[in-house]
């Protein structure tokens, strides 16, 4: 999770699509950050519109859908190392399992999980134009296999998913896509007391689930992220729950199967966090995956660093042995901030990463770049992931490993 919320991004189909800013046309966001783990304040920030933060960009003039919003509490430094069980490991690839990713021996199951290794995704500024994605891909040399798209509710072109864009972008990619519950370009929430008791079927839900339907494509959706930051706007965990298994079964009775559920928190374990998410959780029957959005803030959060490891580890921990116990895990936002005063550890931060999913956190089977910057408190804060000099040949490193080709 983030160590705060993020925004969505406003998309814009480049054919057909929905409009969304073009770049340049900066939008304001309103970020609600949380850190990860620490145990620390929802800040106030703001993120520049484009779409991949906790906080959701307000769409142009021209009608788009607003970026993520970036909004999570800091969870403390976990205080003992990993836990996990490492696999075997062979030739090829740092800590890579059996079969190896890349060896031709792994397949995809019925829920979209890799039998081995796992996914490796982004969201980008201004996803919604196809050379954002494709320009990336050139840039660290391989395909992602997800991509990211954050949606509104609402019935025009920043809630109508999967657009054209995506249509193009789902060639050889998984598109994930963020439903968020509430109106980009005004920032009002939608009440889950009114979603739950169908008063959006008509308009939003059920022409989503048969959109959906004719996309044919086997798609993420995430019902409403990082809602345990929401309670105060947007309802009860009770009217939560009924509003995520109300817009499932719409979906299962439109014979809608090609849809992924992830439900999708910022992963601060902290203070009553894990008894509100456990009372947040709709039921293994209405969740596919599990997921969290963490971040090593750093500066931006006035934070100590964090390595990827350090980000992950007791979310990991805390949902490996709860409501993720049995289900696949996914970070559908991750980052980490530069350091000017350590390039080192700053470039290293990518380059644990298939080492550390391979031997430590394996029940990881996706994860999800975040590529935006935002603003805290007047500062720039760089979240993404060409922030400093080495950083994007970090990333791409990583992302070349055997272990995220699965």
């Amino acid at each position: 999770m983030i160590r705060g919320r993020r925004a969505p991004r406003p998309f814009s189909g480049s054919s057909g699509g929905p409009v969304a800013p073009r770049p340049g046309l900066a939008a304001v966001l309103l970020l609600s950050l949380a850190a990860g783990c620490g145990g620390g304040p929802v800040t106030s920030l703001t993120a520049d519109q484009d779409g991949g933060g906790t906080t959701r960009p307000t769409a142009s003039a021209g009608g788009g859908s607003p970026s993520p919003s970036a909004s999570h509490k800091r969870r403390p430094r976990p205080t003992a190392g990993p836990t996990t069980t490492a696999g075997p490991t062979v030739p090829g690839g740092p800590g890579a399992t059996r079969p190896p990713p890349g060896s031709g021996d792994c397949a995809t199951g019925p829920k979209l999980v890799p039998t081995c290794g796992a996914w490796w995704g982004v969201y980008v500024r201004n996803a919604w134009q196809d050379s954002s994605i494709t320009g990336l891909e050139g840039k660290v040399g391989r395909k992602f296999n997800i991509v990211m798209r954050y949606f509104d509710w609402t019935d025009g072109p920043a809630g109508r998913f999967p657009d054209a864009s995506a249509q193009r972008m789902s060639a050889g990619r998984h598109l994930f896509f963020s439903w968020d519950t509430r109106v980009y370009r005004t920032g009002k929430p939608v009440r889950w007391a009114e979603i739950a008791s169908g008063a959006h079927d008509a308009k939003i839900v059920r022409p989503a689930a048969e959109r959906m339907k004719a996309f044919g494509r086997q798609a993420f959706v995430s019902f409403d992220h990082e809602m345990e930051l929401n309670l105060d706007s947007r309802g009860t965990e009770a009217e939560y729950v009924a509003a995520a298994r109300h817009v499932h079964d719409v979906f299962r009775r439109a014979g809608v199967t090609n849809v992924v559920w992830v439900f999708t928190t910022s992963g601060g374990i902290y203070g009553d966090m894990p008894n509100k998410i456990n009372r947040l959780y709709p039921g293994d029957a209405y969740v596919d995956w599990v997921g969290w959005d963490p971040y090593n803030f750093h500066r931006c959060h006035n934070a100590g660093w964090e390595t990827f490891s350090q980000s992950i580890d007791r979310s990991y921990r805390w949902f490996s042995q709860g409501i993720g116990r049995d289900k696949p895990l996914i970070l559908p936002e991750f980052g980490t901030a530069w350091d000017p005063s350590n390039p080192g550890r700053s470039n290293a931060w990518h380059s644990t990463i298939p080492k550390d999913l391979a031997t430590k956190y394996t029940k990881i089977k996706g994860l999800i770049r975040w590529d935006s910057d935002v603003s805290n408190l007047g500062m720039r804060c760089g979240l993404n992931i060409d922030s400093g000099p080495g950083m994007l040949q970090s990333f791409k490193n990583a992302g070349l490993d055997r272990y995220l080709n699965p």
